[in-house]
């Protein structure tokens, strides 16, 4: 194929610049953020006496709305995104439709109280029963990105709402059809007023409900979005989850089907034109299968669209590359000209692992392979760089498969395939390090939504603690600590001392009686 699709290099935030035009003044976006605050905050308190049943029936119907209208949405929303509807479909609404049926089916038991009766309890606590509580947050913010910004978010605002909570939902200003969308959609499927705040779509909206104190952040963009929005969270001390840049890496081994490799990682490269935070832009390969693997790569990549990228003058891709190159790098796909206007995907055999080019958060469809001698070299090489998101590995060796897998540091791991298997809705999705820390999606993505609280109730059985300090009461407790904990030897020892003690007691306590001659 020779389609070529012309998009823009995007920003760190993975957004267009916004026209001075459309930008609200910051006084009155802090008048309308603080307005959806309060409607949201009074909504939170009506969604809490709600049982989790009773969320799931509009989660429900908006499911329904949504599959039986999903061409048709598709067709509406994927011009915005630059995206053909069939992608669309199967990249945004499918992922979203599978995580409202995940939650239709499991939200209730995981969100059900747990209790931890007195037969599992110490002894130190008989009588004693535990509940755990998962409750909604309050009102969360959700900042949406903008290379997914119907699926990404919209699996977040459902988790939140599902949970018990109000949403603030910021998009990103190339998202907000799909966040008008979402809203119109869960509105018409019996979500009530106000629980659902759209926010102007500038980061000054974020930023003035950070410092408002919402009870909770999610947040998926860059590693550079992600700091600005953890230091204005650290302000009001706001709890955080945050998705961040990846630098994902491929690790093909000798024995690898290279076509099954090649066309995964062409795959990876063109799909969303490359703006997918966990497609491949590092490719580990032995060396004696380089060329071949390199071959299989640009005849894969002959079959999918060109992509022209224009660079943001913030963005130096050409001195990158030409560092690249000069240390050893050569392209072997794609063009890019003295002014940064890229024909890609762009491709570099044999990079250097110590390039700083390889390890960067290169936002695009942009591939550096490198050269690795064995196993080891090649996950010392993966983590050369601080984004740790997620990493692909092919082989037909599935314990090599499984000894690489638990080896990277990362949030995901996917062999043989990448990116579309971390679609699942029954699977947490976060990444490590520079990449962010906490989850979204599955079941840890909904218990992120909630806050944990423990009630501890005492019905019976003896409070010791409450009783008046006796003289021997160390050895007491002492004694108990290894007979409740120790080993079988430490435990038979520490009775056989407690047996000698008692009949030592007995001994001294026993009244002396005169001789029976004397009576």
């Amino acid at each position: 194929m020779t389609t070529k699709l012309s998009i823009d290099w995007l920003t760190s935030e993975g957004d267009p610049p916004i026209s001075p035009g459309n930008i609200v003044a910051f006084t009155q976006i802090g008048e309308v953020v603080d307005q959806c605050l309060t409607e949201a905050r009074s909504a939170s308190t009506e969604a809490r006496a709600t049982t989790v049943a009773d969320r799931l029936r509009y989660i429900r119907h908006f499911r329904e709305n949504l599959a039986r209208n999903a061409a048709e949405v598709a067709r509406q929303l994927c011009a915005a995104v630059q995206r053909s509807p069939g992608e669309f479909l199967t990249s945004e609404i499918i992922p979203l439709l599978d995580a409202c049926r995940f939650l239709e089916r499991n939200a209730v038991r995981l969100l059900k109280r747990r209790s931890h009766g007195s037969w599992t309890m110490p002894l130190w606590l008989a009588g004693t029963r535990h509940e755990i509580h998962r409750e909604p947050l309050g009102v969360v913010l959700i900042i949406g990105p903008s290379n997914y910004p119907f699926f990404l978010p919209g699996v977040q605002l459902l988790q939140a709402l599902t949970a018990g909570n109000a949403v603030l939902f910021k998009p990103a200003p190339s998202g907000v059809n799909c966040a008008e969308s979402l809203y119109g959609l869960l509105r018409a499927a019996g979500l009530p007023q106000n629980l659902l705040q759209l926010l102007p779509p500038t980061p000054d909206a974020a930023i003035h409900a950070l410092g408002r104190k919402i009870d909770k952040v999610f947040l998926t963009g860059s590693a550079e979005t992600g700091l600005k929005v953890l230091v204005h969270a650290a302000t009001t001390i706001t709890p955080s989850v945050v998705e961040l840049s990846g630098c994902d890496g491929a690790l093909i081994l000798p024995d690898a089907d290279l076509h099954l490799a090649a066309r995964s990682i062409a795959f990876g490269l063109t799909l969303n034109s490359g703006r997918t935070c966990i497609a491949p832009r590092r490719a580990f390969v032995w060396p004696q299968i380089a060329e071949a693997f390199t071959a299989k790569l640009r005849r894969a990549l002959a079959d999918r669209p060109k992509l022209l990228l224009k660079s943001q003058p913030h963005v130096d891709l050409v001195g990158s590359i030409s560092e690249a190159v000069e240390s050893g790098a050569r392209m072997i796909n794609g063009s890019i000209d003295t002014s940064g206007t890229v024909e890609g995907p762009l491709v570099l055999a044999n990079v250097p692992q110590e390039s700083s080019f390889a390890i960067a958060e290169n936002w695009g469809p942009i591939l550096c392979v490198i050269e690795v001698a064995n196993e080891a070299e090649a996950v010392a090489a993966f983590h050369r760089s601080p984004f740790r998101l997620g990493a692909s590995v092919f082989t037909q060796d599935s314990a090599a498969a499984r000894r690489l897998a638990r080896s990277l540091q990362v949030g995901s791991v996917c062999v043989n395939d990448l990116i579309v298997p971390t679609a699942d809705g029954r699977l947490p999705f976060g990444g490590r390090k520079q990449s962010g820390f906490g989850v979204t999606r599955g079941p840890e993505g909904l218990l992120e939504m909630t806050a944990l609280k423990v009630i501890s109730t005492r019905r019976s059985g003896q409070r010791l603690h409450l009783n008046t300090p006796v003289p021997n009461q160390f050895e007491q407790v002492s004694a108990y600590t290894t007979l409740a904990y120790g080993t079988m030897t430490d435990r038979w020892r520490t009775m056989k001392q407690l047996v000698a003690r008692s009949f030592k007691r007995i001994a001294i306590q026993r009244p002396v009686l005169p001789p029976k001659e004397s009576i």
